[in-house]
């Protein structure tokens, strides 16, 4: 084929993991063959005629309609639309479709009455921002239907026409491009991701990207990337605190564009905030009504997690900046709550064609938390902020941030924005973070011994009343297998990070309900196997100051406990962030 010209030598894809896969990756950008990856990848000849069933069968839809669509309405994953032939214009199909120059336009489903933005018309509707497959057929006749290649819709407008029962409605009608090329990248792509994904060459990828746009950390660099990472693969909320300048905004910003173009939002949280409705919006009594419904004022931070929501099969990213300037619990419990139980939370929205945003005719009032948005709240401390309660602080894992004297690079340069990542890893990332038993599929080498460690120091934190439940365990374990797939299978690292990342931040009080709990931590971050230590027996309680010498088995947590210590002797209160 090469030789002959039929597909030119930069057209044939990346290598594929078989033969079977090559070939259909060839295959694939032939002109006369197209190819759905959903419900399973499968070629078409573009030029045979499909029968109904054959059409169902292929893309996954339903049976009747002339919209038919894979996956919800508001998250579709393809659609497959249906013009009709001799009949278009008949009382019985009262459709115009028409061709101009060079565009379809194309009539919205509904016989009777004006038309609503429901179903396949919705669809169609957000095809506009979401890039999802359409794909065009012709019915010529019973059960035959031929293939008109694919389009996107580029324009949506209303116009009067006649219903099935002759009287004027008013419509929608979709201006639809046919697009000449099939989309790239294409099949080797959808292969690629489908295959197992690698947490390592994930970390790996998104590292060198740093790098490459000029922000690194220094001799820790690959410490610190595989730790943010793995937080995020762990539970879709990380909080990152520490100095200004230190790099927590660049990483959460990097890797949102790492996710791809228009994947990422930036929100400044304001001291304003005091409810839910700096999130989540509210119906707005000063906006016209369409149909009954009522006009919602929607924030940029709810807009982005209903585009979040309608394209489940990328990852998207919602950076809170500075999240403590308000009080958290106010403006964050609902969506820390759907984030957490699954129920639904974020209101049904769409955006008619007047601008406006409204609720969804026939569909529920409100959908559940998007599975593939993730969270990063940064955070700064000083006189003008507040404190995270530890029902917040229990469901993050807080990561912070400082600058060692060897990270101070002469030759640093200003960020510039990554490139976004190779799709199969990005989807990947996706797939074992969506995954909530993956960690029992691929467990850490080490497991026994992490539970072992977890236990001994749940039972050293009830002695001062500061234990753990079940939801941190469980974390901390996948956390473990998480960060052993990135290349550290070490359970003594992983306990260090779930000790810096779960457990401390926890911890903020009073000299007298704190010192004893962090000497024991303290103690504890040299000895693994140690147990509480009476008071009453004549041995010296260990000091986080006056520590015995060798290095800790714990040495990023130990560096903590001491740093806490030493401002709660000097203020009498100290909390994670001192």
């Amino acid at each position: 084929m090469r030789e002959k010209g039929i597909l030119a030598a930069e057209a044939f894809p990346h290598p594929a993991q078989s033969r079977s896969e090559a070939i259909a990756s060839i295959l694939s950008l032939l002109p006369w063959v197209d190819y759905t990856v959903h419900p399973r990848i499968t070629l078409f000849l573009v030029d045979r005629p499909f029968t109904n069933t054959e059409l169902c069968e292929t893309f996954d839809v339903d049976p009747i309609k002339g919209i038919r669509y894979s996956g919800s309405a508001t998250a579709p994953r393809l659609v497959v639309f249906i013009t009709g032939a001799r009949d278009d214009g008949k009382r019985s199909h009262p459709y115009h479709d028409r061709w101009e120059n060079g565009y379809l336009y194309y009539t919205g489903e509904g016989l009777t009455g004006d038309q609503t933005l429901t179903r396949g018309n919705l669809v169609l509707y957000t095809n506009r921002e979401l890039d999802f497959p359409v794909y065009g057929f012709q019915r010529e006749g019973k059960n035959r239907y031929t293939y008109l290649g694919r389009f996107k819709v580029v324009d949506v407008r209303q116009e009067s026409q006649p219903d099935q029962t002759g009287h004027t409605r008013q419509v929608y009608v979709f201006q639809m491009q046919p697009l000449a090329d099939k989309p790239l990248p294409i099949l080797h792509q959808a292969i690629a991701a489908q295959a197992a994904p690698d947490l390592a060459a994930i970390c790996q990828a998104f590292g060198t990207a740093l790098k490459e746009s000029h922000l690194a950390f220094g001799p820790r660099h690959d410490q610190v990337v595989r730790s943010f990472v793995v937080s995020l693969a762990t539970k879709p909320f990380v909080i990152l605190t520490g100095l200004s300048g230190s790099g927590k905004t660049q990483i959460a910003l990097q890797f949102g564009a790492w996710f791809g173009e228009g994947r990422y939002k930036l929100v400044p949280v304001r001291p304003d905030w005091t409810g839910p409705e700096a999130l989540l919006g509210y119906e707005d009594a000063l906006l016209p009504v369409s149909a009954g419904r009522r006009a919602w004022f929607v924030p940029e931070a709810l807009e982005f997690m209903l585009r979040a929501a309608r394209d489940p099969d990328n990852p998207y990213l919602l950076i809170l900046d500075e999240m403590n300037l308000a009080h958290v619990e106010r403006y964050f419990a609902d969506v820390l709550s759907g984030m957490e139980s699954g129920e639904p939370v974020l209101p049904n929205l769409q955006r008619d064609p007047d601008g406006h945003w409204r609720t969804i005719p026939d569909q529920p009032s409100k959908i559940p938390f998007p599975k593939n948005l993730f969270i990063v709240g940064t955070v700064n401390v000083d006189e003008t902020t507040y404190m995270f309660s530890p029902k917040v602080l229990d469901r993050a894992n807080t990561i912070e941030f400082r600058v060692a004297t060897e990270d101070l690079d002469p030759e640093i340069r200003k960020p510039r924005k990554v490139q976004p990542g190779d799709p199969a890893l990005v989807r990947g990332f996706l797939a074992i973070a969506t995954d909530t038993d993956w960690h029992l599929r691929n467990p850490n080498p080490h497991r026994s011994a992490f539970v072992e460690h977890l236990r001994n120091l749940h039972r050293l934190l009830a002695e001062g009343g500061f234990e753990f439940g079940h939801r941190v365990f469980y974390e901390a374990v996948r956390f473990a297998a998480l960060l052993a797939a990135a290349g550290d299978p070490d359970p003594e690292h992983a306990l260090d990070l779930q000790v810096m990342q779960k457990v401390l931040p926890r911890l903020h009080g009073s000299r007298r309900r704190l010192e004893a709990t962090l000497c024991a931590l303290g103690r504890f971050c040299f000895d693994l196997t140690a147990t509480p230590q009476a008071t009453d027996t004549g041995a010296p309680i260990f000091d986080p100051l006056r520590p015995p010498p060798g290095t800790p088995k714990l040495p990023l947590s130990f560096a903590k406990v001491q740093r806490m210590t030493r401002t709660l002797r000097a203020n009498q209160f100290t909390s994670f962030t001192e």
